[in-house]
């Protein structure tokens, strides 16, 4: 049994042509996002082994805080295919995780990560917000035979 913990990344400052998308920080309620869901999923005994993050800033950062508010000092991966790959680059981000790791976070962008959600949940339309959060289960024992139809 594998596990995934998508996250969102929390709310970002407002995009403006002085910063590329790419480099836009999180704003103040992104932190305060952030800092709410690392503390609801420590108090939870919610702890990946792996943490993998789109390089964006926004999503490092989502990343860095939850993971210190769990108090978890678990790798952290950058993988840029969660950023310039949409479904494709997490799927094969995914495929790469090495078998022995059971549970893992995810932090990433939508339109991807709602996109998922709402294959996950069976549902259409249903809006994926800044540091929202799903945690899935895939009963298979290899990374490489995962299927997000396969999701519990």
């Amino acid at each position: 049994m594998k596990k995934i913990l998508f996250i969102r990344h929390g709310s970002a400052e407002i995009f403006n042509y002085n910063i590329k998308d790419y480099d836009r920080p999180l704003d103040s309620k992104g932190i305060k996002e952030a800092e709410y869901i690392g503390n609801d999923l420590s108090q939870n005994n919610i702890s990946p082994v792996l943490y993998i993050t789109s390089p964006a800033i926004r999503a490092k950062n989502t990343c860095e805080i939850i993971r210190k508010e769990i108090n978890n000092n678990s790798p952290v991966m950058i993988d840029k295919r969660l950023y310039f790959d949409g479904m494709k680059g997490i799927i094969n981000s995914i495929n790469n995780i090495d078998n022995n790791i059971q549970f893992v976070a995810m932090f990433g962008h939508n339109p991807t990560f709602e996109i998922i959600y709402n294959n996950i949940k069976g549902m259409n339309n249903s809006k994926f917000s800044t540091c929202g959060s799903i945690l899935c289960k895939f009963d298979v024992d290899k990374w490489e035979l995962f299927s997000i139809k396969g999701a519990k």
